[in-house]
């Protein structure tokens, strides 16, 4: 794989924080996008299964 000169790289790559360029790679991606919203809609419905479904599960 050959390295890439700091000229080489978009100006909006240059200066960006590391973090900034992980987001930015992400967003990009169409499948991880999916996961990632398939993840949060797991995340929200546990969140929110007390009020889902109030009674014990095991009465």
């Amino acid at each position: 794989m050959p390295l890439e000169s700091h000229a080489q790289r978009p100006a909006a790559d240059r200066g960006a924080a590391p973090w900034r360029q992980v987001l930015r790679r992400l967003v990009r991606n169409r499948l991880a996008m999916l996961w990632l919203a398939i993840i949060l809609a797991y995340v929200i419905l546990a969140a929110l299964a007390p009020w889902i479904a109030p009674y014990d599960p095991l009465r």
